[in-house]
Parts: structure tokens; C-alpha cells; sequence
């Protein structure tokens, strides 16, 4: 019986007048059922609803295609609970299974992968699904396979294993059909990575590899992948590829009588990515072969046939590879840039922290950033940040704490083991700081924010005086955000009093590298024009701050004032041509007031005339 249900789930029962009841099942696609009813079932069957079958799953209605004798139903895979906007997600040196389980959480469904590559990925106004795909199939060129039933989805290397079927011609296999070509056939590989990289350097001066095992014929391709900037990556990677391309692709159409189901016998039973042995007597055939594609007659065992393949069939690669379903734009990937921690190879002149978050080291002027085999090289620029005091080093300097206590910390966000200082919002908090925009300009706000699943938090450009302009990030109490914020927008003449502002409610939110930016790309966190911020010194407009080490006092030069302060007490000052001083300990050589020698001994307090 197959369960028939409306657009909205709500069932309509069940038919079991029905003919040639099909499910095909292909290597990381969606299953496709179908199945022949008369005409008076299939007027009541509606598109965009849902078909159920035991044991295979449910389906949503796609077509129904009207014939002689009555309508024949076709359904594709029930994956409707993944289909969702995501605004962005960025996942920085992480595994697959932690980025599923974050991008799966609020679905119910579960991942499950025994793969433990780490990799980087992002995704920008993208489909939940889309993005999902993306990430497995082409950020770690792994296998997929749904099950909507139990809610799960594997990823593998290669779906399915070796269990020891065969398919033999005096047992199980009636037909077979042998088919080989070359289409995608090469020995040689000229590749090219970012800006033109090629091999020769470590490859003996040839820019190209060749596998000859199969033919001596040389057949070059030529692949470009601008995501490439090691060259031992790229050649890695070519050979990877020449090594399937230098074999003919050889696969077989198969009618083979599933036994599991018609007699029974559990030890021939395979499902869709299962290696298998072929064995064809009359034509010699005995080879390990691959389950490509099953058509699987679910009532009709006897009907079932198979695609077998040496290998899967390899797109076009002869240019940079892009998403099945999302182009990954090269624009989007520098805006994330800065959230990349998976190779920091420098540092960047006062805007990099080390290990004591306070010891500054000028002498590296850039630093680079590895998006998996895509490296970007970044220039200490500087100036560029519109935002004062973006990641509150000069504590609430500029910002305005509307609601709340302005605080700032070391933030959890790890970029390559070290802590960052940041801004934080706990409890109930609103940031805002004015900012001087010109009309008709674009700017990008890029950030770093770590958000639990407690209250939520708002990031908006607003008339700090009357509303908001543009929602850069909302996110609701109930939902965790850890990743990359980059929003773009144009301002108008607008506002009265333009700005950031930050909002958080019943909440612990940090944010880091918070910076906004005229143009469209930003591939660098810098400090505000004039601002050197560290966690000890403090350089802007209004002067110079060094604190001491253990915090308890400071040394102010500016305008205003040359003095330094310790427990919040000003303990010296220039005044005028007077220096006050709160206490004054004479060592060594004693204290001289020309001419005048003021010498303290254990005993007495010797004055000299010194003459001079």
C-alpha cells in the first residue's frame, strides 16, 4: 500500500491500485519513486504532496503525467525539513561532523561520518540543503546519502562496502550490457593553481604528469583551481586526478534478479555504492565492479536492474571548480577571510596579540591566511576601521553604554590558540557609537561573534537618535551563532546622528575584530585611523596611555595633561614649569640642586657645595 497525503500532510489514505511501483536510486541523489494508477486515483492525487512507501521512505509529489491507460506518479525524496535560509555560516578549521551537527540543530536530523578532515568553509544566502551538499560533497569530496525515515545522513568516502556479492550469470544476473569509453580519458595533467602556479619547481622543470599504465597515447588535460597556492597541494591533487582519468571508464547495465527479497537470501543483498563481483561466463567477465545506479522494482524483485562502473564518471575540471548549486564568490571568501585561523604563518604589525597578549612585535608587516589550499596574502594596512576603539582596549572610550555596563575581555574566540580581546555583553546591553558616513558610499561591517543558545543579539546600523537602518544580525534566544558577520550596504542621506549599535538581552555575546569599512572588501581587521590598541598601550587623537603591568596605575601624555596615576591617585604631574610629585626616594649618587649636592648617608644628611 502506498500512502497518499495532501500539499499540507494531512492524509488522504492509502492506495493499492497501483502498477510498476519504482524507486531509483542513484550515488548521492535523491531517490526517485514512481508508480501507474488510473485516472480516477491520480485526479485525486495532488501535486506537492506526499507519497509514502514502507520501508522507503516518504516523497514529495513532483509530476503527474497524464497517458492513455491512466497517470503515471513520480516523486522525488522527502527532504523538505532541510530546506531553510541561512543567511551565513562560516566554519573555521572544523571537522565535517561538528559543522553538520551545528548546521543540522535545529532540524532534528542527525549526521553520522567516520571522516576526521579538517577543513574551512562558508556559506552566504544560501539553502540549508544547498549548503549542506556543498559542504560534504565538494569542501570535502565525500558521498552522500539521506534516510527521512530516521532522520540521518551519512557521508562517506564512498557510500556502501564490499559484503561478498556477486553477480553471476547461472545464478542471479540475466542480462548484461558492456559499455567503455574515454570521453574523460587523459595520461597527461598540466595544472595550475592561484595566478598562474605551476610544477616545475619541484617537479624535474616539467609542467606536466603523466600516468602511461593504461596507453602510451598522450591525451593532455589542462586543470586550473585558483583555491591552490602550495605547489606540493596542487601537484597532489593533479596526480589524484590524473590517476582516475589515465583508466577508461568502463561500466555495465545489468537486470539482476535481487535474491535477498525473492528467495531470501541475505548474503545477495546490495543496496546503491556497494562493490560487487561480476562474474559473466560467455564473455569472460570477472571483474570488481561498483553499484552506480539501482532501479529496485519494490513489488517486482525479479524487474530490478543495476549500473556497475569501474569509477564515476569525472566532471569538467578545466576550470576552478565551483558548488553544485551555490557559487562560492571569490568576494564573499575574502569578506571571510579574517575569520580564517588555519594557517597564521605572521603577524600583523600592532594588530596581532601574543602569547602574553601584551608583548608587540613590529617586525612582520603581514601575515597569511590558508582557506584550505587557499592562501591570501595580506598587507598591515591600517586606517581603514571607522569604528573607535572597535575591539575595547581604551575601555568604553567612543562608545556610548546606553543600557548597561560597557565591558570588554579576552575573548573564547581562538584564533590559532590565542585569545583575542574583545567586546562583551552580558545581561541586558546597548552599545551604540556615532559614525561619520558619506552619502551614497558602500561600507562593509565584518566581525567575529560567539553567542550561546541564551537571549539574543541584535547588530544594526541605525539613526542612533531614532531607528535602525539596516539589520546586519538578529539572533533569536534559542539559537547559537560562532562565526563570521559580513554585511554590505549603501547609506543614504538618512540619519541624523548615524551609528553602530550593539544590543544584547539576557545574554553572554562576545565580539572581536568588529570593523567597518568603505568599499565592498574587506580583507583585514586594522585599528581606527590614528589608534595603536594593545592591551598595556594605548595610542589615538586624544594621546598616549601605558599601563602597568600588573594594571594598577598608568602614564597619561596627552594634551590635556603629562602625569601618571597609580590606585586612581595621581602620583606626578607637569604642571606648567613645576613638576608635582606625591613622594620622591632619593638613591645612589643623592640628589643635586646646582649647585647644591643633597647626599643622604646611614646616619645624616650631608649638603655640599659643589661649585658648579
Amino acid at each position: 500500500m502506498i500512502k497518499i497525503y495532501n500539499p499540507s500532510g494531512v492524509s488522504t489514505g492509502g492506495i493499492e491500485d497501483y502498477e510498476n511501483l519504482l524507486v531509483e536510486e542513484e550515488i548521492s541523489q535523491l531517490n526517485v519513486l514512481s508508480f501507474d494508477v488510473t485516472k480516477e486515483i491520480g485526479a485525486l492525487i495532488s501535486l506537492e504532496g506526499y507519497a509514502e512507501v514502507e520501508n522507503d521512505g516518504r516523497y514529495v509529489i513532483k509530476e503527474r503525467n497524464l497517458k492513455s491507460d491512466g497517470y503515471e506518479i513520480v516523486g522525488q525524496y522527502d527532504l523538505e525539513d532541510l530546506h531553510d535560509y541561512i543567511e551565513s555560516r562560516a566554519y573555521i578549521s572544523m571537522a565535517l561532523k561538528d559543522m553538520m551537527d551545528d548546521l543540522l540543530g535545529p532540524t532534528g536530523w542527525t549526521f553520522q561520518t567516520l571522516d576526521t578532515q579538517v577543513k574551512t568553509t562558508t556559506g552566504v544566502t544560501i539553502d540549508r540543503l544547498d549548503l549542506i551538499y556543498a559542504i560534504i560533497r565538494d569542501t570535502f569530496g565525500l558521498e552522500i546519502k539521506f534516510n527521512n525515515q530516521a532522520k540521518t545522513i551519512i557521508a562517506e568516502a564512498e557510500i556502501g562496502s564490499d559484503k561478498g556479492v556477486y553477480f553471476h550469470d547461472e545464478v542471479n544476473l540475466d542480462e548484461i550490457n558492456a559499455d567503455a569509453d574515454t570521453y574523460d580519458f587523459a595520461t597527461r595533467i598540466i595544472p595550475r593553481g592561484k595566478d598562474g602556479l605551476s610544477i616545475e619547481v619541484i617537479n624535474g622543470g616539467l609542467p606536466y604528469l603523466e600516468n602511461l599504465t593504461y596507453s602510451s597515447k598522450i591525451i593532455t588535460r589542462h586543470w586550473a583551481d585558483e583555491r591552490y597556492t602550495l605547489i606540493e597541494n596542487l601537484r597532489d591533487a593533479a596526480q589524484a586526478k590524473l590517476d582516475v582519468w589515465s583508466k577508461p571508464l568502463v561500466s555495465y547495465s545489468a537486470k539482476v534478479v535481487d535474491l535477498s527479497r525473492v528467495a531470501e537470501i541475505e548474503n545477495l543483498a546490495y543496496e546503491v555504492g556497494d562493490t560487487i563481483t561480476l562474474v559473466d561466463q560467455e564473455s569472460g567477465i570477472r571483474e570488481k565492479q561498483r553499484i552506480i545506479v539501482r532501479k529496485k522494482y519494490l513489488e517486482e524483485p525479479e524487474r530490478d536492474s543495476v549500473t556497475i562502473a569501474n569509477r564515476m564518471r569525472q566532471a569538467n575540471d578545466s576550470t576552478q571548480t565551483e558548488f553544485d548549486g551555490v557559487r562560492q564568490d571569490f568576494s564573499v571568501i575574502r569578506a571571510s577571510l579574517q575569520l580564517l585561523d588555519e594557517s597564521v604563518e605572521g603577524k600583523v604589525s600592532k594588530n596581532v596579540y601574543d602569547i602574553d597578549k601584551s608583548d608587540m612585535d613590529d617586525s612582520f608587516t603581514q601575515f597569511k591566511l590558508e582557506y584550505d589550499n587557499f592562501t591570501v596574502t595580506v598587507q598591515s594596512g591600517g586606517g581603514n576601521n571607522l569604528i573607535r576603539n572597535s575591539v575595547g582596549y581604551a575601555g568604553d572610550k567612543y562608545w556610548d553604554a546606553v543600557i548597561g555596563e560597557f565591558q570588554t575581555s579576552q575573548s573564547t574566540w581562538v584564533l590559532n590558540g590565542e585569545a583575542k580581546h574583545g567586546i562583551k555583553l552580558s545581561g541586558t546591553n546597548l552599545f551604540q557609537q556615532e559614525i561619520a558616513f558619506k552619502p551614497g558610499e558602500t561600507y562593509t561591517l565584518v566581525a567575529k561573534v560567539k553567542k550561546g543558545i541564551a537571549g539574543t543579539l541584535k547588530i544594526s546600523i541605525d539613526d542612533l537618535m531614532h531607528a535602525y537602518l539596516f539589520h546586519v544580525l538578529d539572533v533569536p534566544a534559542g539559537e547559537s551563532y560562532d562565526g563570521i558577520v559580513s554585511y554590505e550596504f549603501v547609506y543614504e542621506d538618512l540619519a541624523t546622528y548615524p551609528g553602530i549599535a550593539l544590543y544584547g538581552e539576557a545574554a553572554e555575546i562576545e565580539i572581536t575584530d568588529l570593523m567597518i569599512a568603505k568599499g565592498k572588501n574587506i580583507n583585514y581587521w586594522s585599528q581606527a585611523n590614528g589608534e595603536v590598541y594593545t592591551l598595556k598601550v594605548q595610542t589615538d587623537a586624544d594621546g598616549v596611555k601605558v599601563y602597568r603591568a600588573d594594571g594598577n596605575g598608568y602614564t597619561v601624555m596627552s594634551p590635556e595633561e603629562f602625569a601618571g596615576y597609580y590606585n586612581n591617585q595621581k602620583i606626578f604631574t607637569l604642571n606648567g614649569d613645576i613638576t608635582e610629585v606625591m613622594g620622591l626616594e632619593i638613591k645612589g649618587k643623592g640628589l643635586w640642586i646646582r649647585p647644591i649636592k643633597i647626599v643622604q648617608t646611614n646616619e645624616s644628611i650631608d649638603f655640599v657645595w659643589t661649585g658648579v
